[in-house]
């Protein structure tokens, strides 16, 4: 099959959109067909449509003496200045200067006019002056950096209710805009001092900042309603965990333990440094598979190598998102520090957040004056077709990173001088004195990767993966092993199918490579809260959420928190279990119905 090329995108553009509802069809107002002494029938369809009628009487009747007045059906407006760039552009319209300086009555005046425009270009004094043209009349709905990023209420009532088990592993999420709070009326959202010389005084009650669920109705009464909107209710939530049955109590009994229990000791089973008491430390910004969810989003995890550097293992669809939910307005010193940021393999919920991670890194940095230097690209060498399409059609994005592909610095291939150099420049650049990409037994070109940092600690992570032996070869002794578990362990055949792994295999693995800690990762969706164990969980054992903010030395506490998990979601976890038992009476069934028709 014959491939067409795509031809590069030259010139971006900013496309506005003038909406032109239908207007509502005029209704038969009876009390005015009574006076007029019509009677009811075919003859008030005739007067819906627009036809005149005559009456027994002689008396010709017109549309307009029975219907309602006719709807001025306004405009809707939206528009998208993403930078100062295209604002010349946009001031001098003829298109949309046509709906400015109208009379409340023109129906050219806009019911409301929707900006998608950065802070920085909507507070300039002329966007502002354009906009006061429009007048009183026309509401104006921003959506920019200042409106809610508050979209899933469920996302913080489940980090909330972790945030119960264990204060600084499960921290509170953060939000940037105070939610159902962002929605009320900014006036003209620009420098106070500024008002009186702008004309934008003549928006301060028509000026709405966006938020999650706020609604615009068109009729029959134009305005804005609230009554959806996402207000975060933290108390709610814990009122809410606390009220089931046992909670409180298995809490209580919990902290008590935990608060016996010395960190240092408790780590006896894990080898650690006393350099490792803060790094590496593991946040967890997606512990799903395939798509994501309000309780796992995909694939990514951030290491915190040092206190200046970190770097992500894989970067699925939301990773930025998940960035700034966990770090709110250090968001920009994290994208700062960041090194390096590995792809394991070309699955799209794996690497789908690379370009919107890349992007934000270049904008901290230079909102900091710093150089924009390429972060590491640790991916598959096939993923080069996918970066060069997106930075040809879509946007420059090359000179943000260096692609070094993980075939080239398998163990065998970095003999090679080019190779050797390229290993040698990531040793450097993320402090390591190990770094080998495993393949593993997944899709094509699908990799793990163990590493070794200068300070000692090992870290291995399997990406999507079989029980794999080079894997088990590669990591031997680790400190930390993060091993994908998509499935529990009845669901073994589709697990093979998948190529996946199933807890009790992800679990095997780690006992056969010596890892002293295992941290399960990767879940299917169904186990959108807790995964189903068909036997006892070891003690160096740890199931990974999102959001989960962790250091080597905390890792020993994690099978601690199993038995309260269990019963914090209790609801959820019995109904996985009833499901469980439901497939294997099926299974027993079909066994049985295979054994009599052999026997017949």
């Amino acid at each position: 099959r014959k491939r067409h090329k795509v031809a590069p995108t030259e010139n971006a553009i900013a496309v506005a959109y003038i909406c032109w509802p239908v207007p509502s069809q005029r209704r038969i107002i009876l009390e005015k067909c009574i006076d007029l002494g019509i009677e009811t029938g075919p003859v008030l369809g005739k007067l819906k449509n627009g036809e005149s009628i005559t009456l027994e009487n002689g008396n010709v009747v017109h549309p307009d003496q029975v219907l309602s007045d006719p709807e001025i059906a306004q405009p809707i407006i939206i528009l998208e200045c993403p930078s100062e760039d295209y604002l010349d552009s946009m001031l001098a319209n003829p298109e949309l200067a046509v709906h400015q300086n109208c009379d409340e009555t023109d129906p050219k005046k806009p019911a409301v006019v929707i900006h998608m425009t950065p802070v920085e270009v909507y507070k300039q004094r002329q966007y502002q002056d354009w906009m006061a043209r429009f007048g009183s009349g026309t509401e104006h709905l921003v959506l920019n950096e200042l409106t809610s990023d508050v979209a899933f209420e469920g996302v913080y009532r489940y980090q909330s209710q972790l945030h119960l088990v264990h204060p600084t592993i499960f921290p509170t999420l953060r939000h940037l805009t105070p939610g159902l709070e962002a929605c009320e009326v900014h006036g003209s959202l620009v420098d106070g001092e500024r008002e009186n010389e702008t004309g934008a005084d003549l928006l301060s009650s028509s000026v709405v900042l966006g938020c999650t669920n706020l609604l615009y109705q068109y009729r029959p009464r134009k305005g804005f309603s609230r009554v959806h909107c996402v207000h975060l209710d933290q108390k709610a939530y814990v009122t809410e965990a606390l009220e089931q049955s046992n909670v409180q109590t298995v809490l209580e009994d919990l902290h008590q333990e935990l608060k016996e229990t010395d960190t240092h000791a408790a780590t006896n089973s894990v080898a650690v440094s006393d350099a490792w008491n803060n790094y590496p430390r593991l946040v967890f910004l997606g512990t799903g598979s395939s798509v994501p969810s309000k309780g796992r989003n995909v694939s990514g995890l951030l290491v915190h190598l040092s206190e200046d550097a970190t770097m992500i293992l894989d970067c699925g669809e939301g990773t930025s998102g998940q960035l700034y939910r966990h770090y709110g307005n250090q968001t920009d010193d994290i994208l700062r520090s960041l090194r390096a940021v590995f792809v394991s393999h070309l699955h799209a919920d794996h690497h789908l957040g690379l370009f919107s991670l890349l992007r934000d890194r270049k904008a901290a940095l230079e909102s900091d004056g710093r150089e924009v230097t390429p972060v590491l690209l640790l991916a598959p060498i096939q993923l080069a077709r996918w970066l060069h399409f997106y930075h040809d059609h879509v946007e420059p994005v090359k000179p943000m990173f260096r692609h070094l592909p993980h075939q080239k610095l398998l163990p065998h291939m970095t003999e090679l001088p080019e190779n050797k150099e390229m290993l040698a420049e990531v040793l450097q650049q993320i402090s390591l004195s190990h770094y080998e990409p495993v393949e593993v037994d997944h899709c094509p070109n699908a990799f793990g990767v163990s590493m070794v940092h200068q300070d000692g600690w090992k870290l291995v992570f399997s990406g999507d993966t079989m029980p794999c032996e080079r894997l088990v070869k590669a990591g031997k002794g680790c400190d930390v092993l993060v091993h994908e578990a998509t499935h529990e362990d009845d669901l073994v055949e589709e697990s093979k199918m998948k190529k996946h792994s199933t807890t009790s295999q992800a679990i095997g693995i780690g006992q056969r490579m010596g890892a002293k800690f295992i941290l399960l990762n990767h879940f299917s969706q169904r186990y959108a809260k807790i995964p189903v164990f068909s036997s006892t969980v070891p003690n160096n054992v740890g199931i990974a959420f999102d959001n989960m903010n962790v250091s080597l030395r905390e890792l020993p506490l994690l099978p601690r928190f199993i038995p309260a998990l269990k019963v914090l979601f209790a609801e959820e976890h019995a109904d996985l279990e009833a499901k469980a038992k439901k497939r294997l009476k099926k299974k027993e069934l079909k066994a049985q119905k295979v054994a009599q028709t052999a026997k017949s």
